[in-house]
């Protein structure tokens, strides 16, 4: 195993017919820094692993055979930069948008083809060069197509491209065409977002293509993403093998091991490969004859701590399949595969959409992807967030670092200008953050960062008083979440840079640790004393938020109380804009509620001051409330630090109430929220409004 614990995107060359002997690209990040290593593998050890020197930073490495040596190509800041190895010249290619993916494929005539794609806010575009033997970058006339994400294999005459058509914010559709002048193949017309393609060709020079989406077959539009398969011929035709969705795994699966995503495709003779990456794992199939293998595990059982993609390397006979496991990069050889056990997984129809609930807003600002934790790419998660869900604004929140995983610089970039690529202020607002991933109480806990403009150049250290900084310099605010799992932080919570914390998730209500609810907090660890009504009691002041947390998971691997994990939480805006700018001065004037995931309409004022509202000690005014649930309510709450009210006279669904409000006997200062909880269990909770 080659020791690169921290190595995310694994690429590699074909293999040395009759020989075992492949070079790996991988890309490694820290938080300052983020850039390609190269090794060899010689069918029983590989080389000492060395730093590829394209720039300030790289990602998303491509390696390719050219000559008798080894083309490496990566993103760089303003283009593409390669170098041929081991001592050969370097290139380099200015771009006109920054450059989100790479890939090269080596033609058997010294040279190679390289793709690449110019990715900006309204329109991407693929474009395509040659890289002979001495590193001179020749580009190829009319092979540029509007699209993402290119993938190639080589053929005898030329060259197979796969890419992901259309702009970053539009649900594009895998593509496939014959370099050079071939037309363009749509191989998919799912209505749902295809993304990851990659590509290759067997002795009949039809090329293969792999992908993923959330549709497992021929099934709706679910939550993890699956693997589909089409060959295209060189008249275009195309054939679809999509692996049938028993092939993902069941699809009730409560485990951490969920979906099949990020495919890497082979051709060995008769047979076809396809590995990818699980939630938490890496496992392979193999199609003969048109039928799937089952899948078979390539992956150690310890949890997290896996890169975003696997490398499959073949000569036309045998596969090895290179990827990075917790404790390094591992090869194996992938050599049988027993038959499909048939499954019968259940059809999960499309949900209703959602209702606009006046002039409120409903978000989603915790959210990650295979860029850490979870699954599926940044594109796909905000178009499910906007397209899908209908939401109002959304962020991805990936750890900055977390499972031997870092947000490099470069990933931080491309993570900002999706961020970018999505915001439309007035429409939908996109908003950069990050996680702040730190030690379980006594330490700080986890934090979600955002900003309003995009934020730092790369992200702050691991270290409280870093972010605060961070936090001050770009107009951000930080959000503690499930607090009474890894820690409030109360010795260094501030109001003005944390004015709300997040008391609901997939992880459940932290309101407080003894409450009875329909979603109580995850067991596991349970941290008494660190839960919001705990805080708010010791005298911090911050409002309510609520957001998924979601990695993607059904059920979010056992820890949820609902099979979607996208209806788990949302923040609510009464009165904001859909801008970066309006949602941060809300949350940051506490104008918010949280509820557990249904579009429930809370209004609550003292004498006209909202949600959030300071008042003098001595007030005592009318409390207004106004609820509109998504069903019939069983209870609305006062909450006060001395204790609790439930209001009477529940209309069904609706309840209107006045009540006198002042502090509590013999206390200088006060606070007064309201909890709503329907008869399905479905909850909301206003900011509190304080007196004192």
């Amino acid at each position: 195993m080659l020791p690169l614990r921290d190595a995310d995107e694994v690429t590699a060359t074909r293999l040395v017919p009759g020989r075992s002997d492949l070079w790996l690209a991988v890309s490694r990040a820290q938080l300052d820094r983020e850039g390609v290593w190269a090794a060899r593998w010689d069918g029983r050890r590989w080389s000492e692993p060395a730093p590829v020197e394209l720039g300030a930073w790289a990602f998303r490495p491509a390696v390719a055979r050219v000559g008798g040596g080894v083309a490496v190509a990566a993103a760089v800041p303003g283009g593409i930069a390669g170098a041929l190895l081991p001592d050969g010249p370097r290139f380099s290619i200015a771009t006109t948008a920054p450059a989100q993916r790479v890939a090269l494929a080596g033609d058997g005539d010294g040279g190679a083809w390289l793709a690449w794609d110019e990715v900006g806010p309204h329109r991407a575009r693929v474009r395509v060069a040659r890289v002979d033997g001495g590193g001179r970058v020749v580009p190829v006339p009319g092979a540029g197509v509007d699209g993402r994400s290119p993938a190639l294999a080589a053929t005898h005459d030329g060259a197979w491209l796969a890419w992901i058509g259309g702009g970053v914010t539009g649900a594009g559709r895998a593509r496939a065409a014959r370099l050079p002048g071939g037309a363009a193949v749509e191989v998919d017309a799912i209505d749902a977002p295809q993304e990851a393609p990659a590509i290759a060709v067997d002795g009949r020079g039809r090329a293969w293509v792999a992908w993923h989406a959330n549709v497992p077959g021929d099934r709706e539009p679910d939550i993890v993403r699956w693997v589909r398969v089409a060959a295209v011929d060189a008249a275009g035709a195309v054939t679809a093998y999509h692996p049938p969705a028993e092939l993902a795994g069941a699809r009730e699966v409560a485990g951490p091991d969920q979906g099949w995503e990020f495919p890497a495709i082979a051709v060995a003779g008769d047979d076809v490969w396809v590995a990818a990456r699980s939630s938490h794992g890496w496992h392979a199939a193999r199609l003969r004859a048109g039928r799937w293998s089952a899948r078979v595990s390539l992956s150690t059982d310890d949890w997290g701590g896996r890169g975003r993609t696997v490398a499959l390397a073949t000569d036309g006979e045998r596969v090895i399949a290179v990827r990075r496991e917790p404790d390094g990069v591992a090869a194996c050889e992938l050599t049988d595969a027993p038959p499909a056990a048939p499954v019968s997984p259940p059809r999960v129809p499309p949900g209703p959409e959602p209702a606009k609930i006046g002039d409120t807003l409903f978000g989603d600002l915790h959210q990650h992807t295979a860029c850490s934790d979870g699954c599926g790419t940044p594109e796909a998660l905000y178009l499910w967030a906007r397209d899908r869900r209908r939401l109002d604004f959304a962020a991805v929140t990936d750890h900055d670092r977390f499972c031997r995983r870092a947000i490099g610089p470069a990933t931080w970039a491309y993570l900002r200008d999706v961020a970018d690529a999505f915001d439309e202020p007035g429409r939908f607002a996109a908003v950069c953050g990050y996680e702040f991933t730190g030690p379980r109480h006594p330490g700080p806990g986890h934090k979600c960062v955002y900003f309003e403009d995009r934020g730092p150049d790369r992200l702050p250290d691991k270290d409280v008083g870093a972010i605060a900084a961070a936090v001050r310099a770009h107009n951000g605010i930080a959000v503690p979440h499930h607090v009474g799992w890894t820690g409030a932080d109360l010795a260094h919570h501030d109001p003005t840079l944390q004015p709300v914390w997040e008391v609901f998730s997939v992880h459940g209500c932290y309101e407080q640790h003894d409450h009875a609810c329909a979603f109580p907090p995850r067991a596991d660890v349970v941290l008494p004393g660190q839960f919001v009504k705990d805080a708010l009691d010791a005298g911090h002041r911050f409002g309510f938020i609520a957001s998924t947390d979601s990695h993607g998971l059904l059920w979010h691997h056992g820890v949820a109380r609902k099979r979607d994990p996208f209806a788990c939480g949302l923040a609510a805006l009464p009165g904001a804009e859909p801008t970066r700018a309006s949602i941060l001065a809300a949350l940051r004037a506490r104008r918010c509620y949280a509820t557990t995931g249904a579009r429930i309409r809370l209004r609550v004022d003292l004498d006209g001051a909202p949600m959030g509202a300071e008042l003098p000690a001595d007030t005592e005014g009318a409390l207004s409330v106004e609820v509109d649930g998504t069903a019939a309510l069983a209870e609305v709450t006062l909450v006060q630090a001395g204790g609790e009210v439930a209001l009477p006279r529940l209309d069904g669904a609706r309840c209107r109430a006045r009540v006198r409000i002042a502090c509590g006997p013999g206390r200088q200062w006060d606070y007064v929220y309201v909890r709503v909880r329907q008869v399905d269990g479905e909850m909301a909770w206003s900011s509190p409004i304080w007196l004192g």
